[in-house]
């Protein structure tokens, strides 16, 4: 006799519809989690790259600071400019200066290539100014008359420098103090310090509570009410080309 067939009953049905809704969750969160957290990630490997970068981009303009060719006709001297500087054509770059909400570094030296990547083809004076607008650093090279500067890098909240200068004449190159622009006066700028901070949004992170500073260099920046990494980004560079006699 042919036995009947029977199939799952309701109570069976419920529980592996239970079981089944349960283990989705469980993938669906699992799968939120490790999404969540290669956004973080990505924030902060491209916050740590964009200054890494940035560093050795003004690391590398900064070492060709005071440097002078023999072929070349000085109107004044390179190195750190402290005061404005008009170029051919009558325009005038700032000088370095100590701002309120970031600072602005000016240098000088003889090349053929300036900070925005325009070239000639004999070596000439060329003055780079690094300065924020508008939430991004900026440069601006002497060398093309007709650019007003371009953008380096978006999210930078902070750009301050502080200028290592030797005020013992006596022959032998030493860092007496770091200084603000004011306060460096008539003694040789033998070193320079810079300091970032960068910032990135990222809507998966929590919203920050505004209570969190930061400190670059001497001044103090409040983290504001928003959802963004930030990364604080120093370094300092010895110049290698300097007044000698003033040492």
């Amino acid at each position: 006799m042919k036995r009947p067939e029977r199939g799952f009953s309701l109570v069976e049905l419920m529980v592996a519809l239970v079981l089944g809704l349960l283990i989705t969750a469980a993938a669906v969160q699992l799968f939120t989690t490790n999404h969540r957290t290669f956004q973080l990630q990505q924030t902060v490997s491209g916050v740590q790259e964009d200054g890494q970068l940035l560093l050795r981009f003004l690391i590398s303009d900064l070492r060709r600071t005071g440097l002078v060719m023999e072929d070349v006709t000085p109107t004044r001297a390179m190195g750190v400019q402290l005061t404005s500087y008009t170029g051919a054509g009558g325009r005038t770059f700032p000088a370095s200066t100590e701002g309120t909400d970031s600072d602005r570094l000016t240098i000088g030296f003889n090349g053929t290539e300036d900070c925005e990547g325009d070239t000639v083809t004999s070596a000439t004076e060329v003055i780079n100014t690094y300065y924020l607008d508008d939430g991004a650093l900026h440069c601006e090279g002497s060398l093309n008359g007709g650019t007003t500067g371009v953008e380096l890098l978006p999210g930078v909240e902070a750009f301050e420098v502080l200028y290592g200068i030797d005020s013992s004449k006596d022959g032998v190159l030493r860092v007496d103090r770091y200084v603000n622009k004011g306060a460096v006066g008539t003694n040789p700028v033998v070193s320079v310090r810079v300091g970032i901070l960068l910032s990135q949004t990222n809507q998966v992170l929590p919203k920050a509570d505004g209570s969190k500073s930061f400190y670059v260099l001497n001044k103090k920046v409040d983290e504001p009410e928003d959802r963004s990494i930030r990364r604080m980004f120093t370094t300092t560079v010895q110049l290698r080309n300097y007044d000698w006699d003033g040492v």
